[in-house]
């Protein structure tokens, strides 16, 4: 709340899990404008004062066991540890089933 200048009283109704389109977030005072990946790159020069950039577009393609599950760059370390036995289950989002027909 304090981000934005708005009250916690404010902000509560808000916060309720629901997802806004950009002109409600902007009418909601939750952001200052809707724009796409130029726009925020040209803002984040300004604000930091950088004069040049680069982009690097990172992408992951899972392989083998992590493929076969759809896994996420995220959950790919959590599904290592449970295998290495160094994580236990209830502490991550995985959930693998098997599905009879």
């Amino acid at each position: 709340s304090q981000g934005r200048n708005m009250s916690l009283a404010e902000l509560r109704p808000l916060a309720d899990g629901r997802i806004y389109l950009g002109s409600q977030a902007v009418e909601n005072g939750l952001i200052d404008r809707t724009g796409g990946m130029d726009l925020a790159i040209e803002r984040a020069m300004v604000l930091s004062g950088v004069d040049e950039y680069e982009v690097v577009e990172v992408t992951y393609k899972p392989t083998g066991f992590a493929s076969a599950f759809g896994a996420t760059a995220r959950n790919i370390s959590n599904i290592n540890s449970i295998l290495n036995g160094q994580a236990k289950l209830q502490n991550t989002s995985i959930e693998l089933m098997h599905i009879y027909q």
